[in-house]
Formats: C-alpha cells, structure tokens, sequence
C-alpha cells in the first residue's frame, strides 16, 4: 500500500508540475480547478490519500508516513507559490488551501458537484484576496 501512495504521489507532482504559468497564481487557480473537474467526475471515489489514512490510523505507520510526506509537499507547494504572488500570508493561507483541498476532496463525494465547485471557487478567491481570474472557469 506504501507504494501505491508513493506513486499516487508521483502522479500528482508530475500533473502540477506540467501546469504552465508565469503567474502563482493562476498556477494555484489552475491546481483547484483540476481537483474540482477530478471531484466533478463520475470515477471519482474520494481523496486516494484521505481514503487510506482511515485504513492506517498510526501515525507512524510507513503508509502514514508517505501520506504525510505528501502532504507536507503539497502544503509546501501552496505556500512557495503564494510567496512568489507576495501573498502576505503565506504560511497561514497554505493552511487554509489544505483545508480547502481535503473539504472538496470529501464534498465532491458527497454533495452536489457544481455546488461544491462553486463553493470552492468563492472560497479560493476570498483565501487568495480579490486579485485575478476566477478559478474553474471553463
């Protein structure tokens, strides 16, 4: 199970790395309209990382851990990118997309999609300050 989080892992930084902007921005617009689209589609089963977190409760289990690794990755990803914006508070608002993210990652499964896409659409925009396009647009 360790490798199939590593290399869901792997999967996700190579599909964000491939997100081409000169803007943090819209590279973080662009990262939560794809999870919304992923959430949106019917072979969407919840979050692969938040589904096998309740199938390893220990922490320190090694599948716990690669689960932590990614996300300390992709926490650390939110905030460099807000850094780069001279987003003001950086650390603090990559908190606050982890929340975002794992909300649409369990609402998605349960709740109305475009309702949810929505709400993470405004919720974005209110997190980042009233700066740029709106995300998930299509």
């Amino acid at each position: 199970m360790r490798a199939y989080v590593v290399e869901h892992s792997s999967r996700q930084r190579s599909a964000i790395a491939a997100v081409e902007s000169d803007s943090p921005r819209v590279r973080l617009e662009t990262i939560f309209a794809a999870m919304c689209d992923i959430g949106a589609g019917p072979a969407y089963r919840g979050c692969p990382f938040i589904n096998i977190s309740a199938e390893y409760p220990d922490p320190a289990h090694p599948v716990r851990q690669a689960v932590a690794e990614h996300r300390r990755w992709l926490r650390d990803l939110y905030r460099d990118l807000l850094a780069g914006d001279d987003h003001p508070e950086p650390e603090r608002t990559a908190d606050m997309l982890m929340l975002l993210r794992d909300g649409l990652s369990v609402s998605f499964d349960l709740d109305d999609p475009e309702a949810v896409r929505a709400a993470v659409r405004q919720t974005l925009m209110r997190v980042l300050g009233p700066d740029g396009a709106a995300v998930g647009h299509n």
